[in-house]
Formats: structure tokens, sequence, C-alpha cells
């Protein structure tokens, strides 16, 4: 694959941007990286033992619809019986 110098390159975020985006720690953004739920990168050297995640924008949108709230089922109500003044209830 050759990289053209016209050609734009694709912003990839790093897990503390997102971090600020999102208004959460960074530990949590790593946590969702180390558990498999967004999708990153490690960038770091073959040598390093740290690593350093990047996260494409790709991923980071697939992340955000996945955990994007649904409206909730309507659940139907159950109507509230009146009780009647002079009968026993035996049975419900």
């Amino acid at each position: 694959m050759t990289v053209d110098a016209a050609t734009p390159r694709t912003k990839y975020y790093t897990p503390r941007e997102i971090a600020v985006e999102l208004g959460v720690s960074v530990d949590k953004i790593l946590a969702f990286i180390h558990t498999g739920i967004l999708i990153a990168v490690d960038v770091s050297s073959a040598g390093s033992t740290r690593p350093r995640f990047m996260i494409s924008p790709h991923n980071y949108a697939r992340f955000l619809n996945a955990r994007a709230a649904k409206p909730l089922p309507k659940v139907p109500r159950k109507r509230q019986e009146k009780e009647e003044a002079g009968f026993v209830k035996y049975f419900e």
C-alpha cells in the first residue's frame, strides 16, 4: 500500500481525546479497549512494555452506535381494580 502526499490522512483518536469528548475517565476508555467493547490499535514500539492505543473514527462510531440510548418498549399497564364495599375477595 502506498500513501500519496495528496491523500488526506485519517485522524485517529487517543483514549484521552475520547474520554474528554464523552466526559468519562481515561481508565474507563482503557477498560472498554481491554474488554473488546472499543476496538483500538496498539501503535507502540515492538520492544515497549506500555501500550499506546489509537482508535479509528470507524471503530469509534461503531462504539457510539452500539451504546446509543434506545426507546424503551411500551408495557401495557395493569388496571387497578376497584374494591366494592361489602364484598370479600377470596380469589385473585
